[in-house]
């Protein structure tokens, strides 16, 4: 399990904590993982009815995905960038 996952069996409830609460509990790959072996384990015992999921820190439950560890972008690695569109349409710029 990753240490920001942290799992409990109490009787036959599976209680998994997500714990970054200085992220609002935002899920890396690692936790995603931790998640998936989770639910592998509850599925594999017998006696494991449910699954309670939680957010450490009374602030949030999970904000998603944490986008600050994400791959950066193509664009971003080759410095590759947009150019503004023109604000006039060409259908109603030709008369």
């Amino acid at each position: 399990m990753s240490g920001d996952v942290h799992t409990e069996l109490r009787g036959p409830a599976l209680w998994v904590t997500f714990d970054r609460p200085q992220a609002h509990n935002a899920m890396t790959s690692a936790m995603y993982e931790a998640l998936f072996e989770a639910c592998e384990r509850a599925d594999a015992d017998k006696a494991v009815r449910a699954l309670v999921l939680r957010g450490a820190g009374g602030k949030a439950f999970v904000a998603g995905t944490d986008i600050a560890r994400l791959p950066r972008s193509r664009a971003a690695r080759t410095g590759c960038t947009t150019r503004p569109r023109s604000t006039a349409s060409s259908a109603g710029s030709r008369r």
